[in-house]
């Protein structure tokens, strides 16, 4: 029997996050948000009531509101606060942690706009908080998905060094990828749960597909 999403509270981050270096000038990252979008309309097809915390991204959204509720952001801040405000105002049964977020944050931003004209410039960073954490935390009965992306990395070693970051938050699954495998519509990955089971996906739209119909029968 086919299960579905149905009834199910589904919180989903996806896109990147800035972080301020003055006024005018950010931190990013290249994150396209594609993913969790991909999975958010799956989830939304298959029943599920979807909110979609969607960062800096060049994308007409009017398409997707139809199906999902989406919240825009566009610094670590707000998305943190974001999700601050949702998890404790609602109860969510799944939540998949897709936005690449900022690692880094300068030490000191000024308050105005940094001198265009100056020889060189050095800016100290810092850690960002870690949100998975903070998602972990309040929200303990929800089934939580996580990302990992990195480069270069063999299979096996991503899939086992995923799979000890994942125990280590308390995730349930996590979505482990390499930088080179992520090219247009290709997006080669690995679906791991807490059972070390592996499903490797080629697109977007199969590891949409295939997260869901795990989630469903979890």
């Amino acid at each position: 029997m086919h299960k579905t999403l149905k009834g199910k509270k589904v919180l989903i981050t996806a896109g990147p996050t800035w972080v301020p270096i003055d006024r005018v000038r950010v931190l990013s990252n290249l994150s396209s948000g594609r993913t969790g979008i991909a999975i958010a309309g799956q989830a939304a097809r298959e029943g599920a009531s979807v909110t979609l915390l969607l960062g800096p991204i060049p994308i007409d959204h009017r398409p997707i509101r139809r199906k999902l509720n989406v919240i825009r952001f566009n610094y670590f801040d707000e998305l943190r606060d974001l999700l601050n405000k949702e998890l404790a105002r609602k109860k969510y049964d799944i939540i998949v942690h897709g936005a690449a977020v900022s690692d880094y944050k300068p030490l000191r931003r000024p308050e105005g706009k940094i001198n265009s004209g100056l020889k060189g410039l050095t800016i100290r960073l810092r850690p960002t908080s870690k949100i998975i954490n903070i998602i972990r935390k309040k929200a303990k009965g929800a089934l939580l998905v996580m990302f990992k992306l990195e480069s270069g990395m063999p299979a096996r070693r991503l899939i086992e060094m995923s799979y000890k970051k994942m125990r280590l938050v308390k995730a349930d699954m996590i979505v482990a990828n390499n930088i080179e495998g992520i090219t247009g519509d290709k997006h080669q990955a690995y679906i791991i749960d807490k059972t070390k089971k592996v499903i490797s996906v080629k697109n977007n739209s199969q590891l949409a597909r295939a997260l869901v119909s795990k989630l469903a029968v979890l």
